[in-house]
């Protein structure tokens, strides 16, 4: 009962306001850097009904893309900026759990736009590929921002497909080359590092493989129901097996065996003299693996691009890439402490939807003071390293 009050008058003050001013708070006493500060979102799985009625001013507890990988169970979302410099999340804030993060994104970058204003030295916002999108254009144009480029634009696949031509990359440190492509894209200057990886390269190497063991199943199947169809004619079965080819990706069909077999009227064997009433043909197919299209598209998936409108008097290639990959050791790292068992169940259950939003704020508050904690320890650790 103690804890349910707790969680409701936090609640009514709320919660992202009440976050906001302590780690405002904390960010002042240690005199936190914010040059880099990221943004993505994450999902909570959440079990059981909940009193909505009597609830105002919350989030809407529903199905949506579950990132716990919990399809089965419903779901909140939590919105996180987090500074780079010991990955400390300076703002929280809770949605429904069918929330689409491109909406969120679009929203909170509104708000960045005028405290990025402000700050007295540059910021730079970092962000994975549903930051970047033609609804957050305008927001973006008056941002710096650095961000992975979605693979649904063209203009994406054309460069990723120029870097590989033009084959002059530049090195960017172990098992990693970069190729720099300038271009005005969703009505931005941008500078796109195409980035080859080599771990990017196995990964994509796995899945490439996978798909290719399917498809020969799926072959296997469709050419033993192909074997059993009848055509009137020679060009009918050709064109058929053409058709089929057409389907795959990663092999081509052709044909083994065209056999062709006369018709009589009666059943069983045609008595001696009988003159056929019709020809069949049957087609009997094989084959072969395209190995240069899984090599080009190898190629393809073991690259990516990230996007900045920064110009590089205000940071240089290797900064862009430092930048988005620390994104890995402040967002994701917070997202994995929030759902680490030792910490808090994977799924979890309240009253009221209201009080799921408390609970998140508290455990955002963790993060924080475990981050904080974290950051003292490496930097007194430093000092007596190097005393």
């Amino acid at each position: 009962m103690a804890l349910g009050r707790v969680l409701d008058d936090i609640h009514g003050y709320g919660c992202e306001l009440l976050y906001s001013e302590i780690a405002l708070h904390i960010c002042e006493q240690i005199e936190l850097k914010q040059k880099f500060t990221s943004l993505d979102t994450t999902s909570f799985s959440v079990s059981g009904e909940y009193d909505v009625d009597s609830d105002e001013k919350t989030i809407n507890v529903s199905r949506g893309y579950s990132k716990d990988h919990r399809p089965d169970l419903k779901q909140v979302v939590l919105e996180l900026v987090t500074s780079h410099d010991g990955g400390l999340p300076l703002m929280m804030q809770c949605f429904d759990g069918n929330a689409s993060d491109t909406k969120i994104f679009k929203t909170r970058c509104e708000q960045l736009i005028k405290s990025f204003k402000q700050a007295e030295g540059p910021q730079y916002l970092v962000g994975d590929s549903k930051l970047y999108c033609a609804g957050s254009a305008a927001q973006l144009r008056q941002l710096k921002f650095i961000t992975r480029i979605p693979r649904t634009y063209k203009d994406e696949r054309a460069a990723v497909d120029i870097a590989i031509a033009e084959d002059r990359w530049i090195n960017a440190g172990v098992g990693e080359k970069y190729h720099v492509h300038i271009i005005e894209h969703l009505g931005i200057e941008l500078r796109w590092l195409v980035i080859h990886s080599e771990s990017a390269k196995a990964r994509s190497e796995k899945t490439l493989d996978k798909q290719i063991k399917k498809e020969i199943l799926a072959i296997n199947r469709a050419l033993m129901h192909l074997r059993n169809k009848t055509f009137s004619c020679e060009t009918e079965a050709i064109n058929a097996i053409k058709t089929l080819s057409a389907s795959f990706k990663y092999h081509d069909l052709s044909i083994d065996k065209l056999i062709k077999k006369e018709c009589y009227a009666g059943v069983g064997r045609p008595k001696k003299g009988e003159e056929p009433t019709g020809i069949i043909y049957q087609v009997i197919g094989e084959s072969k693996k395209l190995d240069s299209v899984r090599q080009t598209l190898l190629t393809q998936r073991s690259c990516y691009i990230i996007g900045t409108n920064t110009t590089t008097d205000e940071l240089t290639n290797e900064e862009v890439l430092e930048a988005y990959k620390n994104q890995n050791a402040s967002v994701e790292r917070g997202f994995r402490f929030l759902k680490d068992p030792q910490f808090f169940v994977s799924s979890f259950f309240v009253k009221k939807p209201s009080r799921i939003m408390s609970l998140l704020m508290i455990m955002t508050l963790s993060l924080l003071i475990y981050s904080v904690t974290q950051k003292h320890l490496r930097a007194v650790a430093v000092k007596i390293v190097f005393a």
